[in-house]
C-alpha cells in the first residue's frame, strides 16, 4: 500500500515473508519498500512482526513495515562522490627547492559554499608564492567549517541551525581547486 502525501512525501506499508529478520536500519527498510537510499531520505518508519500458521510451513514470520520517505534534495552521495573524484589524474612531483624552515599554513573557517575559489584568489596566489620559497616542512592545516553547512542536502548547521543557502557541489569543487592549487606546489618546494 502507497500513499502520496500533499507534502510530497510518501507514506508505504508492506507486508512480507523474510527468511531471516530484516536489519532495522532506515536503508534496509527502504530498499525493502522499493525506494533507493541515495535519492529518499527516511522521515519515519517501523515494522511489526506476526506469526502466520499454516499446514504446509508450520509458523512462519510475516514482517509489516510502515515508512514514510521523502525526495532527498541536494546531492546523493554518489553524486558528493562523483564531485571529489570528478578529473583525478595521479601526478608525481619532482623536488624542486628545499630550504631548512617550516612553513605551517593554517585555513580555517573557509566555509565554501558561502566563499567561493573566486574569494581566495589572491590569497592563494600569495599562498603560491610563499611556497615557492622552499621548506624543509609544509603542514597544511584545515582548521573547522571547510564547508559553510554541516549537511549536504540543506544548508545548516549539526545542531538544525538554518543558514542561508550553500551550493554544496560548487563548495566541493571549490574546495578541490584550492587544495589543488597548495598540495602539488608543497610537495615540490618542500623535503
Amino acid at each position: 500500500k502507497v500513499a502520496l502525501n500533499a507534502d510530497g512525501s510518501q507514506t508505504v506499508t508492506a507486508l512480507m515473508r523474510l527468511k531471516h529478520e530484516p536489519n532495522k536500519d532506515p536503508r534496509t527498510l527502504m530498499e525493502l519498500c522499493g525506494y533507493d537510499p541515495d535519492k529518499f531520505e527516511m522521515v519515519l518508519g517501523d515494522y511489526k512482526v506476526y506469526e502466520q500458521h499454516s499446514t504446509e510451513d508450520g509458523t512462519v514470520p510475516q514482517y509489516s513495515i510502515h515508512i514514510r520517505v521523502k525526495p532527498k534534495q541536494g546531492l546523493s552521495i554518489s553524486e558528493m562522490a562523483e564531485a571529489f573524484n570528478d578529473k583525478i589524474i595521479p601526478v608525481n612531483y619532482g623536488m624542486k627547492k628545499s630550504g631548512d624552515r617550516n612553513l605551517v599554513i593554517p585555513l580555517p573557517d573557509l566555509h565554501f559554499g558561502w566563499t567561493t575559489f573566486a574569494d581566495l584568489k589572491d590569497m592563494v596566489s600569495q599562498l603560491r608564492e610563499i611556497i615557492m620559497d622552499g621548506y624543509n616542512e609544509i603542514v597544511i592545516e584545515q582548521l573547522g567549517d571547510l564547508f559553510h553547512s554541516d549537511q549536504i542536502h540543506v544548508t545548516q548547521t549539526v545542531r538544525g541551525t538554518q543558514l542561508d543557502h550553500a551550493n554544496m557541489r560548487q563548495a566541493f569543487h571549490d574546495a578541490v581547486k584550492l587544495f589543488d592549487q597548495i598540495i602539488p606546489l608543497a610537495i615540490e618546494y618542500s623535503n
